[in-house]
């Protein structure tokens, strides 16, 4: 297995199963990956508040190269945005 490190923002996530999310990346250096962060949707989860989506990480995945599904190993936040503030911000975002 090899480790990929990256700058990322997170696409999507959703939940896969009872505990785990299935995160869509937009990686600087890859392109668009989906991996998987296990026990994610918890709330005591290492992962709780990171993987929201429009997110920018330092993402740490595994997984063999080219592989459709990879699994998350590490995220640190560098910004998460906060959109409470107003509707503006979330369309100049999305579109």
């Amino acid at each position: 297995m090899i480790l990929f490190e990256t700058e990322a923002v997170v696409i999507n996530s959703s939940r896969l199963g009872e505990a785990d999310l299935l995160v869509t990346l937009l990686t600087r250096d890859y392109g668009k990956v989906k991996a998987v962060a296990r026990g994610g949707s918890m709330l005591s989860s290492r992962f709780s508040g990171h993987l929201q989506p429009l997110s920018i990480l330092d993402v740490i995945y595994l997984g063999r190269a080219k592989e459709e599904l990879y699994r998350i190993n590490s995220c640190d936040s560098v910004k998460v945005y906060d959109f409470s503030t107003g509707l503006e911000k979330v369309m100049a975002c999305c579109c």
